[in-house]
């Protein structure tokens, strides 16, 4: 079964925290934030960091 990060491409939106500044104030890529965005696999350490900043 295949992740779905629909609520985690949100979750920063709701918060009031742009794609952007989640980038730089976690400390990743952009390609993090693709992958979220197409389902694509993404590590815990990934998800970890995000939920961290947030």
């Amino acid at each position: 079964m295949d992740a779905i990060y629909k609520k985690l491409f949100h979750l920063p939106i709701d918060k009031g925290v742009t794609h952007a500044e989640l980038l730089e104030k976690a400390g990743f890529s952009a390609n993090i934030i693709t992958g979220i965005k197409r389902d694509n696999y993404i590590s815990l350490d990934s998800i970890k960091k995000i939920c961290k900043t947030l």
